[in-house]
């Protein structure tokens, strides 16, 4: 959330305390709008936390596609290559309900110990076309959580993630 009474400054403003404002920057993961003349001319932001926002948005792009792909496969608007995507989907879909069943049948996650959490993936799908369903299991509730899924080529995931 943008904050008026910090997040909005003049760019003489920044010129003359850019070391303070890339702090301010690092420190709150916000962006900051540059003025002139009092109108927005540019919008600066901290590198980790712009990198986030890519991320965030190409799984936005994903998810539309996949729901967008299945609107189609559901409305008939498919070529016969979709009724495979749908079995594959159907499949992964399978395989995470099955979770529930024997949630610890999957190995930790590589990105457990940095995240400090009880992270587990399994991997659906065949070479080059792997997906990980990241997972945590709450035993309080006998849950699974699926937090994630990503194509397993993908940067493993940062502790930032999974907030």
């Amino acid at each position: 959330m943008l904050n008026i009474a910090t997040d909005i400054q003049s760019l003489t403003t920044f010129r003359r305390s850019s070391g303070d404002f890339m702090k301010q920057l690092k420190k709150s993961k916000r962006p900051m709008v540059l003025t002139v003349n009092g109108k927005a001319a540019a919008v600066v932001q901290d590198a980790e936390a712009y990198q986030r926002l890519l991320d965030i948005a190409a799984s936005a792009d994903a998810e539309e596609g996949i729901r967008q792909g299945l609107d189609d496969v559901a409305h008939g608007r498919t070529r016969p290559e979709s009724h495979a995507a749908a079995r594959w989907y159907n499949g992964l879909e399978q395989a995470v309900y099955a979770l529930a069943s024997y949630p610890y049948r999957c190995p930790v996650a590589p990105e457990a110990r940095r995240a400090k959490r009880k992270l587990r993936h399994l991997l659906y799908g065949k070479k080059p076309h792997v997906y990980r369903v990241i997972y945590e299991v709450d035993e309080g509730r006998q849950a699974v959580w699926v937090l994630t899924i990503r194509h397993g080529a993908r940067r493993k995931l940062k502790a930032s993630d999974l907030v």
